[in-house]
């Protein structure tokens, strides 16, 4: 199958507009110059040729300078803790945007879907528990829209991905299950509806040899094109008959855009493009140093460890000896993930340091020490289709775990961008945001 290469109340408060409101900090984006002088227009970098890949190397001062670029407004909030059963949802497991601003929720716990109009009005609910068709298993369901407004659903528990019609009927699915020494890992698509599915060696012994490949897809499963290929993650290691766990070692990091694919591996802050067909075109890199990973970091770590180890009842003697396998890294990953956004740019998710997080936020950090990635930041790095550093951005989606979803309104050619807010409370609540100010061209 694949060669490694040679190298609120009641029912909900659904839409609030907020043409006249102000920005606060967790809704303004704005791009700030991290030195010089911060001109706009005066990019501040390289671009050469090296042996047919552009290199397009970033030295630190940001295109746009300090000029305000968008503003995120909330338009959009789905979820409610009581009331109507078609706005409370068990666990958002994933979302997705139809070319008409539908909007379809992934519930891992209700084992369905449910879609809203871009009002947030709820519409539907599709599939129910079990293993048959128009069934979902237990585990995590994942969402692609793919041409055509089209569902593909990533069954977890079903090892299946369905792909379901805009109006909920059942298509067909396909397998997951491990094949020619590949298994299904992650999956991503893009803005024009591209699917591409990403796979992994079964042998993990040593993960710094081996090669994850990203494979093109059709919504029946066909593999049409190769993607690119990304070094599996180096979260484990294995010494003599015992497997290691590292904080934070890198790993590879993806997100499809107009049907090619920017890949990245977070030791170095290092992106390429992989254009369609899988041929490396272009390479970003941005200058910046990467933050240490001090003995406050480790401590914290160690004692969120203890914590999920409690939670789960595990005996003194096993838990002991999973400290022991712990490592840790001297320096937290360059990055911690990517989103493809409008107009072809690149977002690139910073890194938050363990110290600044307090109890009450580690509560809402689902993956926590279970994941090879570090916490991130609301901020991200913008780059644009040529991998020129644009600025940063303090966003308002939830980029913790889950990808944040942008569409294009047909009709007015305005943004939006869509996420999922975890609060106090506990409660998922999917929100929506139009982004105002200009696009890079």
């Amino acid at each position: 199958m694949h060669r490694r290469p040679d190298r609120g109340s009641g029912r909900v408060r659904v839409e609030v507009l907020c043409v006249l409101c102000t920005c606060t900090a967790a809704a303004l984006v704005a791009f700030g110059a991290c030195g010089g002088d911060g001109t706009a227009g005066g990019w501040d970098g390289v671009e050469r040729d090296s042996a047919g890949i552009t290199i397009v190397e970033n030295f630190g001062t940001p295109l746009w300078g300090e000029e305000p670029l968008w503003t995120f407004h909330e338009v959009l909030r789905i979820g409610t803790a009581e009331g109507d059963p078609d706005y409370q949802f068990g666990s958002i497991s994933a979302i997705g945007v139809l070319s008409d601003r539908r909007i379809v929720v992934a519930d891992r716990l209700g084992h369905h879907l449910r879609y809203y109009s871009a009002d947030g009005t709820y519409l539907m609910t599709v599939g129910t528990p079990g293993e048959g068709p128009g069934e979902f298993g237990s585990g995590f369901l994942g969402l692609m829209v793919a041409p055509g407004d089209t569902v593909l659903v990533i069954d977890a528990g079903n090892s299946q991905a369905h792909a379901i019609a805009p109006d909920g009927s059942w298509q067909g699915s396909f397998s997951l299950l491990p094949r020619d020494g590949f298994r299904f890992a992650d999956f991503d698509t893009d803005l024009a509806g591209t699917i591409a599915t990403v796979h992994a060696p079964l042998s993990t012994d040593e993960p710094g040899d081996t090669m994850n490949v990203i494979l093109q897809r059709d919504i029946r499963g066909a593999v049409l094109d190769t993607l690119g290929w990304v070094p599996s993650s180096r979260a484990t290691s294995v010494q003599g008959d015992t497997r290691l766990r590292h904080y934070y070692r890198g790993f590879p990091s993806s997100t499809l855009c107009s049907g090619g694919n920017w890949v990245g591996r977070s030791e170095a802050y290092t992106l390429t493009w992989y254009a369609p067909g899988g041929r490396p075109a272009r390479r970003l890199t941005l200058r910046r140093e990467r933050l240490a990973l001090d003995e406050r970091d480790q401590a914290m770590l160690r004692e969120w460890v203890d914590e999920v180890l409690k939670e789960q009842g595990v005996p003194s003697g096993r838990a002991a000896e999973i400290r022991s396998r712990i490592r840790f890294e001297d320096h937290y990953p360059a990055f911690r993930r990517l989103n493809c956004g409008p107009e072809e740019t690149v977002l690139v998710q910073r890194v938050r340091p363990l110290r600044e997080i307090d109890a009450a936020e580690r509560v809402l950090l689902r993956a926590g020490p279970r994941s090879p990635r570090p916490p991130g930041e609301p901020e991200w790095d913008v780059f644009d289709r040529n991998g020129r550093w644009l600025g940063s951005i303090v966003a308002s989606w939830d980029g913790e775990w889950m990808a944040a979803r942008f569409v294009r309104d047909a009709a007015t050619g305005v943004w939006y961008v869509y996420g999922v807010e975890r609060d106090e409370l506990d409660v998922d609540h999917v929100v929506g945001w139009r982004i105002e100010g200009r696009m890079p061209s």
